[in-house]
């Protein structure tokens, strides 16, 4: 499933691209550590897409927060922007917004939406 999307030459394509925004998820996201994957080949690639990248834009869910996974992807300041689910806490939301980036962004749940749709927070 997973094999050309590993494989060197995905490397190798990658580093002729220069994209405006970098889409990347991670198993964990720390300060110290940054952010973490379970999966050494992938977080190449996510190494890659970070350094070609204009923008790197992070999407987690909230529980990934505070937790580091054995394969380093990159420090938090890499990071222009995180989107993450609205099950983040206030207090970890502000903390992050503090510590590490302006523009952590929680979305809305799809319970959580006003009847028009998605909400601009």
């Amino acid at each position: 499933m997973f094999l050309f999307s590993v494989h060197p030459l995905t490397e190798e394509t990658l580093r002729g691209f220069r994209p405006s925004k970098g889409f990347l998820g991670a198993a964990g996201l720390t300060l110290g550590e940054g952010m973490s994957s379970t999966n050494l080949p992938h977080s190449q690639i996510k190494q890659i897409m970070a350094r070609i990248s204009d923008k790197v834009i992070l999407l987690t869910v909230h529980t990934k927060f505070g937790h580091v996974s054995y394969s380093i992807v990159a420090p938090i300041n890499v990071l222009d922007r995180v989107v993450t689910d609205s099950g983040i806490r206030a207090a970890t939301g502000r903390y992050w917004r503090r510590e590490a980036w302006r523009s952590l962004l929680p979305i809305p749940s799809q319970r959580e939406l006003p009847q028009g749709g998605i909400r601009h927070i």
